[in-house]
């Protein structure tokens, strides 16, 4: 039970430490906000799901889940992706 509310934890706190560099990186490269956010929550989810994670050993292999598997993560990435950058729209009065 630890674990997983570990696991859970620290799952949340990545996402909101890379949706903050996201917005700090908006400031600087304002191109990156193009597509709603889009962009960034699919380079999010290959980066972390697909290969940092389980070069981690936090997660099997991309090719040990089924195809649902991945289409439901990237889905809910871009939903990630699409809230970071309407959070930062709304922070900064846009």
């Amino acid at each position: 039970d630890e674990k997983e509310a570990a696991g859970t934890a620290v799952h949340y706190a990545f996402g909101i430490a890379s949706g903050g560099i996201y917005g700090a990186m908006a400031e600087v490269v304002p191109e990156i906000t193009s597509g709603a956010g889009l962009p960034f929550g699919a380079l999010f989810w290959v980066l972390a799901d697909e290969i940092v994670t389980p070069q981690l050993g936090l997660s099997k292999g991309p090719t040990e889940y089924p195809l649902s598997t991945h289409v439901y993560s990237l889905a809910s990435h871009l939903v990630y992706g699409v809230t970071a950058e309407t959070v930062r729209r709304a922070v900064r009065g846009q």
